[in-house]
């Protein structure tokens, strides 16, 4: 035998004294979202409108009394509160996208600096350690030949020297890059003497074993030294690594031009990388060097108006072709950009 439980009869003072209390505990939720402190004002402010309007709405449609009107207004403040809720959620939508977008950004940013210190650390290494094998070869030399005759000695002691103030402001230019973040902006170009330079490059390259041929020409070119003096290091290096031991560097006088030939007598560049071969760690599968000299080469000639190319191949081995202005031409700040 089953039996029914009647529900309890709810009179208008207690249904009145039920939405009351919904009401109250309206304004006590209101009250603790406005002083809470997890929470936005901007969202906190939007919270308690949508309570109070469906708390509103509830006393209407149960107190008020019945009618379309009363109806037809409590439903009007039910989606008014509905509206706020969906006007807030797509707001903070929005935002937390925005702050991912900007996030993801500055990721991007912060990534694109790291590859770009790491690549300025990278160079550097690489012409401090070409340029320490020179000043080490010539160290040797003079320390292990006693009956070096004076003038050589002295020759070989004045190209310390030289390269090792060239290494102190390698450093020094570095030392200035971390400092101002944007990289050296180097003086303009007062003019090179190309025979002063080349000259204690070839006497470098000769004491590690490379043949190199070399004719002065008395010329001069609108480039920064130490620019200058790394072009043809890079070169002089790619030719001992990669030209059979031996290579022509030559300059000529071609109106406002001088250009400056290194052709050595290796295999010559593998048609597979020549289209790339100065690009940042391009080399072939059989290269023992880091795909960077060249690239390097390029950007300082660059910098100064001038252009570094790979000859067409009509003979074994290489030949690279570096135009540099008699005078001062445009000029790009070396921020390794």
């Amino acid at each position: 035998m089953s039996t029914t439980v009647e529900p309890l009869p709810v009179g208008p003072l207690m249904a009145a004294a039920l939405n009351t209390s919904v009401v109250v505990a309206a304004l006590v939720a209101a009250w603790v979202l406005i002083h809470s402190r997890g929470v936005t004002w901007w969202a906190r402010g939007r919270l308690v409108v949508a309570l109070l309007l469906m708390a509103v709405a509830n006393w209407i449609a149960d107190v008020a009394g019945g009618g379309m009107a009363t109806a037809a207004l409590a439903g009007v403040l039910s989606m008014e509160s509905a509206l706020v809720l969906c006007v807030m959620a797509q707001s903070l939508l929005r935002r937390s996208m925005l702050a991912h977008e900007r996030e993801v950004q500055e990721l991007h940013e912060t990534l694109a600096e790291a590859r770009v210190a790491i690549r300025h650390e990278r160079e550097l290494l690489h012409e401090v350690g070409s340029t320490v094998a020179g000043i080490t070869s010539a160290t040797n030399l003079m320390g292990a030949d006693q009956s070096l005759p004076l003038d050589r000695r002295q020759r070989l002691q004045h190209l310390v020297d030289l390269e090792l103030a060239r290494l102190e402001r390698l450093m020094m230019c570095r030392a200035e890059a971390v400092v101002t973040t944007t990289g050296p902006v180097r003086a303009e170009a007062a003019g090179v003497d190309l025979d002063e330079i080349v000259e204690r490059l070839v006497t470098s390259h000769r004491l590690r074993g490379l043949t190199v041929h070399w004719t002065p020409r008395g010329l001069r070119c609108a480039a920064d030294p130490d620019d200058f003096a790394q072009v043809i290091n890079i070169l002089l290096e790619n030719a001992r690594r990669h030209g059979g031991g031996q290579v022509e560097l030559d300059s000529l006088d071609d109106d406002d031009w001088v250009v400056v030939t290194c052709s050595d007598h290796g295999p010559g560049v593998d048609e597979a990388v020549r289209a790339r071969i100065f690009e940042s760690g391009v080399r072939a599968s059989a290269s023992p060097g880091q795909g960077l000299g060249l690239g390097i080469a390029r950007r300082l000639v660059e910098q100064c108006g001038g252009d570094l190319v790979l000859a067409d191949a009509v003979s074994p081995g290489a030949t690279f072709v570096a135009r540099l202005p008699k005078k001062e031409m445009s000029r790009v700040a070396a921020h390794g950009a």
